[in-house]
């Protein structure tokens, strides 16, 4: 079994990497196409990018923030929605969808109310700027050394380095003077790690537009090549997992009837509405960041989260979470209690789910 769940990976790790190079269609410079790929496969990269966009076009400031929120989750191991919830508790001690907009032009950017939130996000965790008198410019561009200071105030989010005084390896620039003394700490910063370098003739070029690609490459070294990564074990969360937990199960209506504290995870079984009939959840919050919801693959065809389990128990040696079926469906749209014996099984390491009689 673990053969060939390490033979499908390897299958799926080679299909995302062409998915990459299909959907980008010749549009990502060969410099970039390696990171560009490993940023697909960390998910750095916004659902709106695939409407055949040419990733040598410029980026736009409501894009980086949208990146710079990815990023963040993927250093958590999470979903950027699911992040943005426990952050939310985190810092308002409530699940939020996101804090009260300080821009009046953001909701027409590409992706509409999503990019909103996720630019509101941004600004909210310091990342970026409006432009003044509550306007945020989202189709703007960004410049070289814009996406420096941005890329290292995401940087300083979870790793607080200070760099203030820092401007050594800025100096190794033939255009230094151009680059303006509040980007010059983290230009230098970057060069050092050799996350953002030159343009050539040993120029950084600091008024210059930043790319897509260059947006994704750079985030994908700052996530291999920072000091402080999940990549290196060494990240410290925004958010603790307690956190995770009360995110789930103080949501908007969510009301809960089983948590199970385990060493690796907790499980959080209730309804979305809080009505015997429901929208059922049973998650599996890992303390690495993922999160599964197991029902999801259990709804029947005829409604969504019909299916409510019961008799919810950990196995003797604590390695699988068991489950029965409560209630059916009826015809007509009513339930009844279920009488068969529809157990299941979920293995917490292999991440399987089975029905076992």
């Amino acid at each position: 079994m673990k053969k060939m769940i390490a033979i499908v990976l390897v299958i799926t790790l080679c299909v995302q990497f062409c998915v990459v190079a299909l959907a980008a269609d010749g549009d990502v410079s060969d410099w970039a196409a390696l990171e560009v790929a490993e940023a697909e496969l960390l998910e750095l990269i916004p659902p709106y990018f695939y409407f055949g966009t040419d990733y040598q076009e410029r980026t736009t400031r409501a894009e980086f923030a949208a990146i710079a929120i990815y990023f963040l989750a993927a250093q958590h191991n999470m979903e950027p929605l699911d992040f943005l919830y426990a952050y939310s508790y985190a810092d308002f001690n409530e699940v939020v969808y996101a804090p009260p907009s300080m821009f009046t032009d953001t909701k027409s950017t590409e992706g509409s109310a999503w990019n909103d939130t996720l630019v509101r996000w941004a600004h909210e965790l310091g990342v970026v700027e409006g432009r003044g008198e509550g306007i945020f410019d989202p189709h703007g561009y960004i410049t070289r050394q814009e996406a420096a200071k941005m890329l290292f105030k995401v940087y300083d989010t979870f790793a607080e380095t200070d760099v203030s005084s820092s401007a050594i390896h800025v100096e190794e620039y033939s255009d230094v003077e151009a680059i303006a003394e509040w980007a010059r700490p983290a230009v230098s910063f970057l060069r050092g790690y050799g996350i953002m370098c030159g343009m050539g003739g040993n120029r950084f070029e600091p008024d210059a537009y930043y790319t897509r690609e260059q947006s994704l490459a750079t985030f994908v070294r700052l996530f291999n090549d920072a000091p402080v990564s999940r990549a290196h074990g060494n990240f410290a969360p925004l958010i603790t997992f307690e956190d995770v937990v009360q995110s789930v199960m103080n949501a908007e209506l969510f009301h809960v009837y089983v948590r199970l504290d385990l060493a690796d995870c907790t499980v959080v079984y209730g309804e979305q509405t809080g009505v015997p009939n429901g929208s059922a959840l049973l998650w599996v919050l890992y303390k690495s960041g993922e999160r599964l919801n197991l029902l999801n693959g259990l709804h029947t065809p005829y409604v969504n989260n019909d299916f409510h389990p019961t008799d919810i128990r950990v196995s003797e040696d604590g390695t699988k979470l068991i489950f029965r079926r409560k209630n059916i469906r009826n015809e007509n749209g009513s339930y009844s209690d279920y009488d068969g014996p529809e157990y299941y099984e979920f293995d917490f390491a292999l991440r399987e789910l089975t029905l076992i009689s």
